[in-house]
């Protein structure tokens, strides 16, 4: 059987790396995508569980 084997390229001709881990991919703040997430889920969670109403989750995710 043969085996293909290539890589994953955005547009601008980065190389994407699907075994990378969440902790060793940054967004532009020096921020790794590892505590991004678990900044956006403690947003969720409170306003979820109903202890804080006033999250901004527009806010935390730059929209």
């Amino acid at each position: 059987m043969a085996i293909l084997k290539g890589q994953l390229e955005i547009e601008t001709g980065d190389v994407l790396y699907p075994e990378t881990s969440a902790d060793n991919v940054f967004d532009p703040s020096g921020k790794s995508v590892a505590v991004l997430i678990g900044d956006i889920d403690g947003v969720l969670s409170a306003v979820i569980n109903g202890t804080d109403f006033d999250a901004q989750l527009t806010d935390l995710l730059g929209v």
